[in-house]
């Protein structure tokens, strides 16, 4: 007798068998029969002599399967179908109408007209037991239906790596690899999520405000404290309580751009998301609980990378002290110390993202400068003295008056004072820092009034953007009804062939999408120094890196200097930086070089020693106001720089200065 493979039953059995019942399962294993590619079971589907094992071993490979129907016409209805395995995924139903709503067509949210679903076994394989759903949606134009098509393979990717990252978290959550300690933190802080959270559903906002304000009521007397009463019973009950997973598993998620993701097997970016969201829940739980201690969590995860030997290092880290500080050449620094062959895979730094709580995810990968294997004795290493040498490294700021952070002030004076009435727009101030590792690199400094009732902004990664930092901070009250906000963000962009200047548009038009009446307030300014950098550039003549030169350019502060500089005086002094990179540094290793031209004095100060630098910087004593001055890195050097105009008295001063450190 011949077995039918795609044979199923309902997982429950409906013990008084409602009208029908028989003929909807029946209409699913149509769907399923459907939805599942041919590629998965490579048999027919009748044959007398079926490998079920490892039929079934490919179908779990494949899941979650996602599925669009074919239509050519509008208007018409669509489907999505999903089929995954229903251990470790409760909740993906939700999840998949959220998804659709936001994410399927940007800009507008998608009417589901119809759904269905069932828990199912297949009989061939009764111990196994999956969920399949299919959600019917309403398209009205052409332009609709073509934009869906366009959007969904992104969009399945997203939903891929959701559903992956939440089985996986979950099953270590119940694995015996974590503590007792650590699953109580995770699970707790899941229902502190649900009772806190003001997320709404944007299906139905209404209905979330009700549920939340339910929650809040029941947990009245302190809403931040899970009830002791409920602790013991999360132990067993994890699912019940992770109302929210799948929604910050596809914030994760979205970080692993395309070009990412395509060379890096599924497996190991579901896994690698699962641990950056345990990370994010032991952290922010720990934070609170000991906000005097710094707590850490680390994971190593080796993979190949278009078949070279890698190893992602995945590190989660609470801030202690407001404006302390890890940087990325700290951690490299730290990674180099132990294992000196060892150098960051470019473009592979896609999560250093600072969260609201002040903590810190990242995520990196390193290969070996001969491309070979990493040793185990080096993997032993890693585990055994980077999580003490990483908290080493955390610190604050050497110079709390750098001029990045006056810039900063400056420009939150400063659109404060643009917000005096109720119908002023919002401003903002972007300014680009550096480039590095495949990245532009951009502070942004937004104002706007919140009306009553209206929510806080809140900035999500996007690729190829990525929010590394922000800040909400009140400038006032406007008419004792009007919050004057002012947002600060650190925030990153790939470069992906691209000039700043498209960088900088692409940056304004994505915070724009969440504050579309914003407007560029630097935007005049901004222009006016394109036309002196593209006027800089045009003149010299050695072929050169853009990076140095625009690295160079956008280091001069004040900023506004980058515009009154004149291009040949740019010309001039970058020079004087091509003639100081040609220098011996083994034997001295500080040089001053001075050159004259008709109106200024141009110096740089060159070291292969950045203390050394920084002393000499800061024993140089400079106005605020229109002496132009740079700090650079460049080749393993350190930079300093001035541009000083002969007829300002100050010159004097400064020159002395550097004639007592010669």
């Amino acid at each position: 007798m011949k077995i039918d493979f795609f044979k199923i039953k309902a997982a429950m059995p409906i013990k008084h068998s409602h009208p029908g019942f028989d003929t909807f399962v029946a209409s699913m294993e149509k769907l399923i029969r459907e939805v599942i590619p041919e590629s998965v079971i490579a048999m027919h589907e009748t044959s007398q002599f079926i490998p079920v094992d490892a039929s079934f071993e490919k179908l779990n490979q494949a899941l979650p399967i996602i599925h669009l129907s074919e239509e050519d016409d509008a208007p018409c209805s669509l489907s999505i179908t999903t089929i995954v395995r229903e251990e470790h995924t409760q909740g993906v139903g939700l999840f998949l109408c959220d998804m659709i709503s936001q994410k399927l067509f940007p800009g507008k949210t998608m009417p589901i007209i119809f759904l269905r679903s069932l828990s199912f076994k297949f009989i061939i394989k009764p111990k196994e037991r999956f969920y399949a759903i299919e959600i019917f949606l309403g398209v009205e134009t052409l332009k609709e239906l073509f934009a869906i098509k366009k959007n969904f393979e992104r969009f399945k990717e997203e939903v891929r790596l959701s559903v992956l990252g939440v089985e996986k978290a979950r099953k270590l959550v119940l694995a015996k690899g974590m503590t007792a300690q650590e699953k109580r933190m995770v699970l707790a802080e899941n229902l502190e999520t649900l009772i806190r959270s003001k997320e709404t559903t944007s299906c139905a906002p209404l209905f979330a405000d009700m549920h939340n304000l339910m929650l809040k009521t029941m947990y009245d007397l302190n809403p931040d404290k899970v009830p002791d009463h409920v602790l013991p019973y999360i132990d067993f009950k994890p699912k019940n309580f992770d109302h929210f997973i799948f929604k910050e598993m596809e914030k994760l998620s979205i970080l692993f751009h395309k070009e990412f993701a395509s060379i890096r097997p599924l497996a190991h970016l579901s896994k690698a998301i699962s641990y950056l969201y345990l990370f994010s829940k032991i952290l922010s739980y720990s934070a609170r609980t000991a906000p005097n201690e710094r707590h850490l969590s680390l994971k190593l995860l080796p993979l190949k990378v278009n078949k070279v030997p890698t190893l992602a290092v995945l590190l989660g880290v609470n801030f202690i002290e407001q404006g302390e500080v890890l940087s990325q050449e700290d951690i490299l620094n730290t990674l180099s110390s132990i294992v000196p062959s060892s150098t960051l895979l470019l473009g592979s730094n896609v999560i250093d993202e600072e969260r609201k709580e002040g903590t810190k995810l990242i995520y990196l990968e390193l290969q070996k400068t001969d491309k070979s294997p990493f040793q185990i004795a080096e993997l032993r290493a890693l585990k055994r003295l980077l999580s003490r040498k990483i908290k080493s490294k955390i610190h604050l700021p050497k110079d709390p008056s750098y001029v990045i952070d006056e810039e900063k002030m400056r420009g939150i004076l400063l659109l404060s004072k643009e917000l005096t009435t109720v119908h002023d727009r919002s401003e903002a101030i972007i300014q680009f820092h550096n480039e590095s590792d495949g990245h532009y690199h951009f502070s942004v400094i937004v104002s706007r009034l919140q009306k009553p009732q209206e929510k806080e902004i809140e900035l999500f990664s996007t690729p190829p953007i990525t929010v590394r930092k922000q800040e909400r901070k009140v400038a006032g009250i406007l008419e004792k009804r009007y919050i004057k906000e002012i947002y600060l963000y650190d925030v990153s962009i790939l470069t992906d062939q691209k000039s700043i200047k498209e960088a900088r548009k692409d940056l304004f038009q994505f915070i724009k999408k969440e504050i579309p009446n914003l407007h560029d307030y630097s935007g005049g300014t901004v222009s006016r120094k394109y036309e002196n950098l593209k006027a800089f550039k045009s003149m010299l003549k050695t072929p050169l890196e853009s990076s140095l030169i625009e690295n160079y350019f956008y280091a001069i502060t004040p900023p506004y200097m980058q515009s009154l500089t004149s291009p040949e005086v740019l010309k001039e002094h970058f020079e004087i930086i091509l003639k100081a990179l040609e220098l011996n540094f083994a034997i001295e290793k500080t040089h001053i070089l001075k050159e004259e031209t008709k109106n200024h004095i141009l110096i740089v100060i060159a070291s292969s020693d950045e203390k050394d630098l920084e002393e000499l910087r800061k024993k140089v004593h400079l106005g605020k106001d229109d002496i132009a001055a740079f700090s650079l890195k460049a080749l393993n050097l350190h930079f300093f720089g001035l541009i000083l105009p002969k007829e300002d008295k100050r010159k004097i001063e400064i020159l002395d200065d550097l004639a007592l450190l010669v």
